[in-house]
This record gives structure tokens, sequence and C-alpha cells, in this order.
């Protein structure tokens, strides 16, 4: 489960830099966003094979402009958890 701080009304990270009109947008394993206003569990990303002691998964961040991106830094921060 991920738990976004900040999370804006597009479901993306919220910049805590810098930088105007940016997020930044999560995609899942198989390169589709991730809405974190909806709950994403990634229920399907990560899949412990019978007999394995480990499993990856690898998710991808990139910028989000809301608008007229302006220079600057761009930062946020993201909590998950496996169970």
């Amino acid at each position: 489960v991920f738990v976004g701080n900040q999370v804006t009304s597009n479901g993306n990270l919220g910049n805590t830099g810098s930088a105007k009109n940016v997020e930044v947008q999560l995609l899942d394993t198989s390169g589709e966003p991730i809405n974190l206003t909806g709950g994403f569990t990634g229920d399907g990303d990560l899949q412990l094979e019978p007999n394995a002691s480990e499993a990856s998964a690898t998710y991808t961040a990139r910028y989000y402009s809301t608008g007229k991106a302006e220079a600057g830094t761009v930062a946020a921060t993201l909590q998950y958890a496996v169970s």
C-alpha cells in the first residue's frame, strides 16, 4: 500500500520544492499512472512465487506538469507498506 504525503487532486505527489506547476506522478510496473487518491494496493505488481523467499517490483516516478512549469527544485515523499 502506498501512502503519499501531500497528494494532489490529480492523484500525484505534490511538489514540496520550489518549482511551480509540477507534481510527481508514479507509474506501476506496467507503466500505468498510479492514482494515489484511489487507495492503490499494488495487487498484481508484487507476487511471491511458491517456494520463493523474495520478490521485487519496479515503479517509476516522472514529472507531471499542471501548467507552465517554472524552474526550481522538485521534491516529494511517499511511504509504503508490504504485508
